[in-house]
């Protein structure tokens, strides 16, 4: 295979929208978002897909030798991830990142941070853009999982971190699908 910097993408800008779970589906990377909101701003990290490695594996070895003379496999525990840090303060925001419902009102709103609540499975897009070629990868059942630092100081702006755990849809038969211009027909 041939060395080809046109290849070579770089997430120049992109978005990340989320939806109530069982919102519709994108259908590639020029369908619509119909139901998900833009969350705005993410930090300069960027987002990050992590996929999970390929799970265990048991060799089972025979008296000769030590030999193997098969290996078992079974799949891994651990679910692709989706992490990123939103920078705007609004209630889209907060109620995506927090997993809170915020009441608001004609001066103020406000939430709760209740630690027995569950997280509630949505619906998330990631689009990213690279002149014209676009990516756009569908998690049509993400959680918000784990720590979500909120810092306030006076030389950076406040963030919201957000990781996402991908679990499996049933209905739409995946945990992430992945579209790219880039990998069309040539």
């Amino acid at each position: 295979m041939a060395l080809d910097a046109d290849n070579v993408r770089v997430a120049v800008s992109g978005a990340v929208l989320a939806g109530p779970y069982a919102t519709t589906a994108p259908t590639g990377t020029g369908g619509t978002t119909t139901g998900h909101l833009d969350l705005g701003y993410v930090t300069e990290d960027g987002v990050t897909i992590t996929k999970p490695g390929a799970g265990d594996s048991t060799p089972i070895k025979a008296w000769q030798n030590g030999a193997t003379v098969r290996t078992i496999r079974s799949t891994g525990d651990d679910l692709p991830t989706i992490e990123f840090t939103l920078m705007e303060t609004n209630i889209a925001v907060i109620e995506a990142a927090l997993g809170v419902t915020v009441t608001d009102g004609a001066t103020e709103g406000s939430y709760d941070i209740d630690t027995t609540d569950l997280p509630v499975a949505g619906s998330w897009i990631v689009d990213v853009i690279d002149g014209a070629e676009l990516i756009r990868s569908h998690a049509p059942k993400a959680t918000p999982v784990g720590e979500v630092a909120t810092v306030y100081k006076n030389d950076e702006p406040i963030g919201y971190s957000v990781t996402l755990e991908c679990e499996r849809d049933t209905t739409a038969g995946y945990n992430i699908r992945t579209w790219a211009t880039a990998l069309k027909t040539p």
